[in-house]
C-alpha cells in the first residue's frame, strides 16, 4: 500500500506578509508624525526661547530709555503688552535696582520712582511667552544689565536772589524781571517778607514763607513747611500759593491770591469759600531743592576764568599777596581795584585782603574780584567808563575761603561776608554778581542790576532796587548745580536664565 505525502499549502502566506507590512507602513507612519510632531514642538519651543530672549532684551532697553527720559524720577520698573511674532506672544516685566555712589541700595518701590541720588543701576527683565499647545512649555529668559548713570546738570545760576540760610527783606524793595515775571526768590532756610516789597517772579523757600504789608509776588510762593502773616498783610500773589509741611494761615488782612491754595494741613484763607480754591490736608510736597553753588578760588577754578567761556573773555589774573601787610590797607587794595578797572582788557584780582570800597569809580572793563577776606563797601557808585557800554563786575568771596559752611555769623569767619552800608549804587550798564558762602547784607539805598547768591542769611534791610539780570559765570563746581536729568552708559549685558 502506497503512502501519500501531502505539501504544506502556502495559501494565506501572502495576506499575512501584506497585513505585517501594513502594519510596518503604519509604524513607520506613526513613528513619521510622532517625530514631526516632535521636530514642530521642538522648533516651536525654539521660536519661543528665541522670542522670549528678544522680549527680554527689549525689557532692558526700556529699562535704559525709561532712566534717560525719567529726568529726576527714573521709574523702579516697567512692563510691556502682549509681544507679537507670528503665532507666539511674549510679554516682559522689567525691575531696576538702584544704587548710590557708596554703593548702598537706594529705596525703590514698586510701581514708584527712585529715592535719592542714583550712581548705578541694575536692570533686570524676565520675559514669558505663550504655552505651546498640548503641552506645558513656554518660552522663558531673564536678561540684566548692569549701567552707570550720569548726572546732568543745570550750567545756569537762573536766580534773581539765592540764600542757603534765612532770607529776609524788610522794607521798600523791589526786584523786577529780566523778561517778564522772571525774577525768582530762592532759599533753603526760611522767607521773611516784612514791607512794601514787590517781586516780579515767584518765591521759593524750603522753610517758612512769613508774608506782611503790602507783600507782592507776580509768580507762586511755595513753601516747604509753612505760609504764614506776621501782620496785616494786603499784597498779592499772582500764581498758587504751596506748603508742603504746614498750615497756609493768612487771617490778617485783605491780601489776595490769584491761583489755588495747597496746603499738607490746614487753610486759613478768607478766599476758601470759592469752589475749588483751597486744598487743604494734602500732600504738595516742597519745591524742588536747589543746592548752593559752589564757586571756589583755587588754581582750578582761575584757570577758568583766564581761558574764558560762557559768554565771558578771557580774564588777566592778578594775585594780590597779603604781605606786606600795607597791600591790605583799604586805601591800597581800593587803588589796586580801581587801577585794574581802566585798563580796558578783563581783569580778575584774586586776594586774601579784605576789600574795602569807598571811592566811586568807573569800569573800563569786565572785572572780577575774588576775594577771601570779604568785601565791605561805603557811599559809592560804579559806572561804566562809557556810558551804555556794557560791563560785567564779580564780588566773589570763594567757598573755600570759609573753614565751614555755612559761615554767616560764627567767630571763626566773622569778616567773610559782603557787606554793604549806605548808598550803594550802580549805574545801568553795570551787571554785578555777587557770591559769598556767608551772608550778604544790603543796608541801605541800595541799587543793583544782576544777581545775589549767598551761602549763609541773605538781609536786605531799606530801600533796595533790583533789577533781575542773569550774569555769567566761570568755574562753578558742576556737582554743586542742580540735577536736570540721568544719563546712563552701559557696563555690561548679559543672559542669566
Amino acid at each position: 500500500m502506497s503512502r501519500f505525502r501531502f505539501k504544506p499549502s502556502d495559501e494565506g502566506s501572502a495576506l499575512l506578509i501584506a497585513v505585517m507590512t501594513v502594519g510596518v507602513c503604519i509604524s513607520l507612519a506613526l513613528i513619521g508624525v510622532t517625530v514631526a510632531q516632535s521636530s514642530s514642538r521642538s522648533s516651536g519651543v525654539d521660536r519661543q526661547r528665541l522670542l522670549a530672549v528678544n522680549a527680554a532684551e527689549a525689557g532692558i532697553d526700556s529699562g535704559y530709555v525709561a532712566i534717560q527720559q525719567g529726568s529726576l524720577t527714573p521709574p523702579c520698573g516697567l512692563s510691556s503688552p502682549n509681544i507679537k511674532s507670528g503665532p507666539d506672544v511674549a510679554a516682559y516685566s522689567t525691575t531696576i535696582t538702584y544704587y548710590d555712589a557708596a554703593g548702598a541700595t537706594l529705596s525703590c518701590p514698586s510701581g514708584g520712582v527712585v529715592s535719592g541720588i542714583p550712581a548705578k543701576a541694575l536692570i533686570k527683565s524676565t520675559a514669558t511667552t505663550n504655552t505651546l499647545g498640548g503641552g506645558g512649555t513656554r518660552g522663558r529668559r531673564v536678561m540684566e544689565a548692569l549701567v552707570n548713570i550720569n548726572p546732568v546738570n543745570d550750567v545756569s545760576l537762573n536766580k534773581a536772589i539765592f540764600a542757603n540760610g534765612n532770607l529776609s527783606i524788610n522794607n521798600k524793595t523791589t526786584v523786577a524781571g529780566n523778561n517778564g515775571p522772571d525774577a525768582d526768590i530762592y532759599t533753603n532756610a526760611d522767607f521773611a517778607c516784612a514791607n512794601n516789597e514787590n517781586f516780579a517772579g515767584s518765591i521759593y523757600s524750603q522753610g517758612i514763607i512769613t508774608l506782611g504789608n503790602s507783600c507782592t509776588a507776580a509768580g507762586n510762593i511755595w513753601a516747604g513747611k509753612s505760609i504764614t502773616n506776621a501782620s496785616a498783610w494786603n499784597g498779592s500773589v499772582a500764581g498758587f500759593a504751596k506748603a508742603g509741611g504746614g498750615a497756609i494761615t493768612l487771617n490778617q488782612g485783605p491780601g489776595t491770591i490769584t491761583g489755588n491754595l495747597y496746603g499738607s494741613s490746614t487753610i486759613t484763607y478768607g478766599g476758601c469759600g470759592s469752589p475749588g480754591k483751597c486744598f487743604p490736608n494734602g500732600s504738595p510736597g516742597a519745591p524742588p531743592f536747589q543746592p548752593f553753588p559752589i564757586i571756589k578760588g583755587d588754581q582750578a577754578t582761575l584757570d577758568k576764568w583766564a581761558a574764558g567761556g560762557n559768554g565771558l573773555a578771557a580774564y588777566n589774573v592778578v594775585p594780590w599777596p597779603s604781605t606786606p601787610a600795607s597791600n591790605c590797607t583799604p586805601a591800597n587794595i581800593e587803588a589796586k581795584v580801581i587801577a585794574l578797572a581802566q585798563v580796558g582788557t578783563s581783569q580778575l584780582l584774586s586776594t586774601a585782603c579784605k576789600v574795602v570800597l569807598s571811592s566811586s569809580f568807573s569800569v573800563k572793563n569786565d572785572l572780577a574780584i575774588f576775594t577771601s577776606g570779604g568785601l565791605t563797601t561805603g557811599k559809592l557808585t560804579i559806572s561804566s567808563s562809557v556810558v551804555g557800554t556794557k560791563h560785567n563786575l564779580h564780588f566773589i568771596v570763594p567757598y573755600d575761603a570759609a573753614p565751614s559752611h555755612p559761615c554767616g555769623g560764627t567767630a571763626t569767619a566773622p569778616d567773610i561776608q559782603m557787606d554793604t552800608d549806605k548808598q550803594f549804587d550802580f549805574t545801568d550798564d553795570i551787571d554785578l554778581f555777587v557770591y559769598s558762602p556767608c551772608d550778604i547784607n544790603y543796608r541801605n539805598s541800595s541799587n543793583h542790576i544782576g544777581q545775589i547768591y549767598g551761602g549763609s542769611s541773605v538781609s536786605i534791610y531799606n530801600q533796595f532796587n533790583m533789577q533781575f539780570k542773569p550774569v555769567p559765570v566761570l568755574g562753578v563746581d558742576p556737582t554743586s548745580l542742580p540735577t536736570l536729568s540721568y544719563i546712563p552708559s552701559i557696563v555690561y549685558k548679559r543672559e542669566t536664565v
